[in-house]
């Protein structure tokens, strides 16, 4: 009996060492097992979960939710938020996926194309006919080749071009500390602009234009012959001055001033195509403003 039990328990140790030596379970790299019904071996030396139940290369494709996707210049990203553009990550706008060399997402997540390179806020920008971001005016477009807007109150004013200068077509109308409207009636602002003092008119052109010098205003007196046409051009209707706390000559005669230590002023009668220049060394008196671009 004791023989037997032996004899059986002999058995039983070789029949387990047998099963353990003949285990056929897959191996990766020859020692690390894997599931294959849910696992799979890449390159003979890592064991990978499949994707979805499939085989993927994890050198070049990453698995998120179930789906293999290819990874962005090396990189894994958030598919559901993000993609990949030229090698880089990217945020989606809106759920969608652009090319950011041709579009941009704005900041309600709207796709709009570009303006030339750049992006902008439709809110409070726009693009230009030339491809040129500009501020809205007011809250409106408007045309650049023939309008400006000053930001600090948002007016447009006409421009044009004579010679190689670029002038205001009308009078400056910026509402300036000691500035006026002839017999102070809004109406004369709406008009002819505003008159000015010599202290405020130094600094009364908006950025990016200036108070022309001399040199400036000869050249453009001279750039269109005959003086006529620059007069046209330039729509010079004489609007006035202030002088000695009276308004004169609206309608009749303009005075403008120029750059110069001495306070000097360019003048221009109704019934004259012509432009003169007027000594005005004690700096007297309103009048009224062009200012050219710098």
């Amino acid at each position: 009996m004791r023989k037997l039990s032996l004899l059986t328990a002999s058995l039983l140790f070789w029949a387990i060492f047998s099963i353990s030596c003949g285990d056929n379970s897959p191996k990766c790299g020859k020692t690390t097992p894997f599931d294959p019904e849910k696992q799979f071996c890449f390159a003979n030396s890592t064991v990978h979960d499949k994707c979805g139940g499939k085989v993927y290369d994890p050198s070049k494709k990453f698995c998120r939710s179930n789906e293999a996707y290819s990874k962005c210049g090396g990189k894994e990203y958030d598919p559901a938020e993000q993609f990949c553009v030229h090698d880089e990550i990217q945020k989606k706008c809106g759920g969608k996926g652009y090319d950011p060399l041709d579009k941009f997402c704005t900041a309600s997540g709207e796709l709009r194309d570009k303006c030339g390179n750049d992006g902008y806020d439709p809110e409070k920008q726009f693009c230009s006919a030339d491809s040129v971001v500009y501020d809205k005016c007011n809250g409106n477009e408007y045309d650049p080749e023939k309008l400006f807007c000053d930001s600090r109150d948002n007016k447009t004013y006409k421009h044009v071009k004579i010679g190689e200068q670029i002038w205001m077509a009308e009078n400056l109308n910026y509402e300036a500390k000691n500035s006026s409207c002839y017999n102070n009636k809004p109406e004369s602002c709406a008009k002819y602009g505003r008159l000015y003092d010599w202290n405020t008119v130094a600094k009364v052109c908006p950025r990016g234009w200036h108070l022309p010098n001399g040199k400036e205003w000869d050249d453009m007196a001279s750039a269109d012959a005959p003086s006529k046409k620059s007069k046209s051009k330039f729509s010079a209707l004489p609007g006035g001055y202030l002088l000695k706390n009276k308004f004169l000559d609206a309608g009749k005669e303009g005075k403008w001033w120029e750059a110069s230590k001495k306070g000097d002023l360019r003048s221009l009668k109704n019934n004259s195509n012509k432009w003169t220049q007027d000594s005005n060394r004690s700096k007297f008196g309103s009048h009224s403003v062009r200012c050219v671009r710098n």
